[in-house]
């Protein structure tokens, strides 16, 4: 087969071909889906390859809206096939409560199996279905159940605001802050790093951390437009991708190193009193509970997706705070009358959670701006049917992708109201009873879907949440800053949600 479409590629060239394809996957559109579902356009999905500089929300509104709004429902190219995509409630709730025995959890391991994202991730807590993923939480939990020890993220909190203060201090007290900057001192993947496998990637302490360096550079080559669309291309011999694999594979063997070294050749795994997810994993594969392939995708998904979600949420987050300085200076005087310094970081945390103000803006920002804009990663087990009390039931065949975009479903008009798409704070409540009343509401529904739901809710929501709090205290009671004059505001082109480029002007406070 490879061969075939080598000669076809080396005669005709790689747009023909992709043509043909796409000519493909249209008729199976036609035959594979219910007719009376909409269909958003084909070429939509391949706006962000032909205009890198598009901001998504642009293509949600303009293109899937106007259409999803109808019915809940539409027909979606993505990943190399068509697909059901929903942003209904009614149909959230069924995908989840139903994930065991109808819509079962498919990544790419099984999506898209022959591609460098399958092998990148491969099959972890949160690719796997039925009994391999109960086995991977029933390790992985309570290594986040249990975990207290936020002097971690405090520590590196103070940290990062020292690397800025550092810079002001060369830069005249005002520095014009970039989106890199925050990856030059990345205190989300430090704090993960030491919560979740046990060891300091050295992002906050080391000149140039390698592990980080090796992350950072599968990152920038793995998502390519093109190969996302056409996952099958991965199976061809481009040069580009070939040495895209082999960094992966490098990145890998650095990540286990740093396990071995940390946890393993001291036998620091072993410490009964040690609970990190990292030391479960390691444990249950000396016992032969898990395979040393099943080892290593969920280490690597424990720092992958571990960090990469909370750094797109905080730059949301520093986003939010310079646009509306209303809020950054409210959040400011709330934390300042509330905690002491002399306070145990427990005590800290616990009035952070106390913080209304605070609380309210955080769940606000993961409304407008969750991490994952879109998930398609459901496969129907049999023929089934979609049910809702405001549209006609959707038949869906055996074999069917399914997913949901974060995006629009929290921002539905008929659940959040004609100012569903601004930035109100207030819509939590009032006092933090309220709040997180709302919040945990809103869950139970499905009108917020950015930790997923059901029983594949994210097992480190609440770290993320807490790190999210500690790290916007240890900021906003430090400096102050504004969006610079010369960044325009625009978002990611497709996939991760969050500014791309941002730019601020940050300055300590007198």
């Amino acid at each position: 087969m490879i061969k075939l479409i080598l000669k076809i590629i080396i005669t005709f060239g790689l747009i023909p071909l992709l043509l043909f394809f796409s000519y493909i996957v249209f008729i199976e559109s036609q035959v594979k889906f219910s007719t009376n579902t909409p269909t958003v356009s084909f070429w939509v999905s391949f706006i962000p390859f032909f205009n890198k500089n598009i901001d998504q929300r642009k293509i949600w509104f303009k293109y899937i809206q106007p259409k999803i709004d109808k019915t809940g429902i539409v027909k979606i190219y993505f990943a190399g096939r068509w697909n059901l995509l929903v942003d209904d409630p009614e149909y959230m709730n069924q995908l989840f409560k139903n994930e065991y025995n109808i819509y079962h959890k498919s990544g790419n391991n099984e999506k898209i199996p022959n591609s460098l994202l399958a092998y990148y991730t491969g099959t972890n807590i949160i690719s796997a279905h039925g009994n391999q993923w109960s086995k991977f939480r029933k390790i992985l939990l309570p290594g986040f159940l249990n975990f207290n020890n936020y002097s971690i993220a405090f520590k590196n909190g103070k940290l990062f605001c020292n690397l800025i203060s550092s810079s002001l201090e060369q830069n005249s007290n005002n520095i014009n802050f970039k989106e890199e900057t925050l990856t030059k001192y990345d205190n989300i993947t430090t704090n993960i790093s030491e919560i979740s496998l046990g060891f300091n990637i050295g992002t906050l302490t080391d000149e140039k951390s390698v592990l980080y360096d090796k992350l950072n550079l599968v990152k920038k080559q793995i998502f390519k437009p093109l190969f996302m669309a056409f996952p099958f291309l991965d199976n061809l011999p481009i040069k580009s991708r070939q040495i895209t694999k082999q960094n992966i594979d490098s990145f890998k063997e650095n990540l286990f190193l740093q396990i071995q070294s940390n946890l393993i050749s001291n036998f620091r795994y072993e410490q009964e009193s040690y609970l990190n997810p990292a030391a479960n994993l390691i444990k249950n594969n000396a016992k032969g509970a898990l395979t040393k392939k099943e080892l290593l995708d969920n280490l690597t998904i424990l720092l992958v997706a571990g960090h990469e979600n909370p750094q797109l949420l905080l730059t949301s987050l520093i986003f939010i705070l310079a646009k509306y300085k209303w809020a950054q200076n409210d959040i400011r005087k709330e934390l300042l009358s509330l905690i002491i310094n002399d306070y145990a970081d427990n005590t800290k945390l616990a009035l952070l959670g106390q913080a209304s103000l605070l609380n309210s803006v955080i769940y606000e920002t993961i409304r407008l701006y969750p991490p994952i804009g879109q998930l398609i990663n459901r496969k129907t087990a049999k023929n089934c049917y979609l049910t809702s009390s405001k549209h006609p039931a959707i038949y869906i065949k055996k074999g069917t992708y399914i997913g949901y975009n974060n995006f629009g479903l929290q921002r539905r008009e008929n659940i959040w109201g004609k100012d569903s798409n601004e930035f109100k704070p207030s819509r939590w409540g009032e006092n933090i009873t309220e709040i997180n009343g709302q919040w945990k509401k809103r869950k139970s529904n499905c009108e917020i879907t950015a930790f997923h739901g059901g029983n594949r809710n994210c097992i480190g929501e609440e770290i993320a949440l807490n790190i999210m709090r500690i790290t916007i205290c240890e900021m906003v009671t430090h400096f102050e800053w504004n969006l610079a004059d010369d960044w325009v505001e625009k978002f990611t082109p497709a996939g991760p949600i969050c500014p791309t480029g941002l730019k601020i002007n940050i300055c300590n406070i007198d």
